[in-house]
């Protein structure tokens, strides 16, 4: 279960306990103390809101990646910004949510990118456009980083 399910489920249960009957979850974001220690090269990027001006992958959107739904899915390698094997085993784990059936074998491909494209709810074709990239970028932020 990822940090985020865990989350939602403990919001749940909370509120059931207190006798509020229901609860609505809430997605949950990284704080501080639960993400590595970032390497240089990151620093904090993943806690300032900068807009994302390119469609492009980068340093920014990784080390955001790999702090939040990576490192919620095994990820346990340094938040330099740099996808390795590692990386994109974690993130093939993440996108299992979002009908990812494919092997976890740390190797990007099409089926890859359509959990990933799901996730960013954008055409899913398995081809990372500029724009998909961006709001998969902006998706991130917006579920894993109160910023």
């Amino acid at each position: 279960m990822n940090l985020k399910k865990l989350f939602a489920s403990s919001v749940i249960a909370g509120a059931l306990v207190l006798g509020g009957g229901s609860a609505a979850a809430s997605a949950a974001t990284v704080s501080p103390a639960a993400v590595p220690n970032p390497v240089a090269a990151c620093g904090s990027l993943y806690y300032v809101s900068p807009t994302e001006t390119s469609g492009a992958p980068s340093l920014k959107m990784w080390c955001k990646v790999q702090a939040g739904p990576a490192w919620n899915n095994g990820y346990t390698g340094p938040v330099d910004g740099v996808p390795g094997v590692n990386t994109w085993k974690a993130i093939q784990r993440w996108v299992q949510d979002y009908g990812y059936t494919g092997p976890v074998d740390g190797v990007p491909g099409p089926n890859t990118y359509r959990g990933m494209e799901r996730f960013a709810q954008v055409t899913v074709n398995g081809s990372m456009s500029a724009a998909d990239w961006k709001k998969f970028a902006l998706q991130v932020r917006m579920w894993y980083f109160a910023d």
